[in-house]
């Protein structure tokens, strides 16, 4: 259900209020014994906002969000609250340039690998349990975009930053007496994402031939009981052909 309400000529407002509900089953069979396990997610979103143009070029965006999250996984339900607001700024500029800007929050849907706690085989060296005591992780990022549009095509860079609280981290424990490893999952630190992307598009034959290629680099951080990371360039390129029909 959503509402908006005019204000002026540049301020647009809206409210909004939405349920998701997802249910979600998985039966496992080993040895004639079956196991039926289950998640169920349901989320409330209340939303209020508006859309401001503070200039022919310029606009602004403010999202305020409360997310009413409940999690069942078969051993009692849990609810929580989350706090997700969000800020997304437009700037257009020199006819054919564009800057986008926008700092976000959000919260990541469970997933039921993760959160069943009765044991399952993998394959023949690794069995799998969940934690149905897991938090959500919840992210918090920036991004950056800037696009300069050409008649011979165009060029962009695109930049961002993530920083996800309670990341879910897989762990693996030998079982010496089974001859086994044990997947498992707990909640870590804080998760952290910064990419970075430089690039553009040709029209050798506009309509027909298009020649992309772009360079990127990224770097991940993550912390649990031992801090991994890891950073790289690595470049990509295509080549686009149309034929009419």
């Amino acid at each position: 259900v959503k509402m908006t309400v005019p204000i002026g000529k540049k301020v647009s407002s809206y409210a909004s209020v939405n349920y998701f509900y997802s249910n979600s089953r998985q039966h496992y069979v080993e040895n004639d014994r079956r196991q039926d396990t289950r998640l169920i997610n349901g989320q409330a979103i209340i939303e209020a906002g508006a859309n401001y143009n503070v200039h022919r070029n310029t606009s602004l965006t403010l999202r305020l969000q409360e997310r009413v999250v409940t999690t069942d996984a078969g051993y009692g339900s849990g609810t929580q609250s989350y706090f997700t607001p969000a800020v997304y700024m437009s700037y257009r500029f020199l006819r054919n340039n564009n800057i986008k800007f926008g700092v976000f929050s959000g919260v990541y849907d469970p997933v039921l690998s993760y959160y069943t706690a009765e044991e399952k085989r993998v394959d023949d060296y690794v069995v799998r349990v969940g934690n149905p005591d897991l938090k959500l992780m919840k992210p918090l990022g920036v991004n950056l975009m800037w696009a300069s549009a050409h008649n011979w095509g165009n060029v962009f860079m695109n930049t961002g930053y993530e920083n996800t609280a309670h990341a879910i981290i897989t762990d693996f424990t030998l079982d010496s007496d089974r001859n086994v490893y044990v997947q498992s999952y707990y909640n870590g630190g804080h998760y952290e994402n910064l990419r970075w992307q430089l690039g553009a598009d040709w029209n050798v034959l506009p309509n027909r031939l298009k020649i992309s290629c772009c360079v990127n680099y990224e770097y991940n951080r993550l912390p649990g009981r031992e801090i991994w990371s890891k950073g790289g360039f690595y470049g990509q390129g295509s080549v686009t052909f149309m034929q009419g029909g």
